[in-house]
């Protein structure tokens, strides 16, 4: 997360899961396992900054190992190697 962002109010779920919200600062890190055959969602606030994707779709990843988000001042980053990113939603504004 950019120095640039203040700290952000993290939840991300599925229908059958709730994993609650969780408070990320500069530079942290927040894991969480899926149900393979499950939509993942997670939402984001950060200030008056708001937003909502979705984390894990079983189309798009079963075959990747791993799934890797980036958030920026710009963004949220989707990667399956933890080099190469694509930008997938953005920011919005209450």
């Amino acid at each position: 997360m950019p120095r640039e962002l203040q700290s952000i109010q993290l939840g991300c779920n599925s229908r059958y899961k709730d994993n609650g919200m969780h408070q990320l600062h500069v530079g942290e890190d927040y894991q969480f396992g899926v149900e393979e055959k499950a939509l993942h969602f997670c939402e984001a606030i950060s200030g008056r900054q708001i937003a909502s994707w979705h984390a894990y779709q079983p189309r798009r990843d079963w075959n990747h190992k791993a799934v890797f988000w980036q958030v920026k001042e710009n963004g949220f980053f989707l990667s399956w190697d933890n080099s190469s990113w694509v930008r997938k939603s953005i920011w919005q504004t209450e």
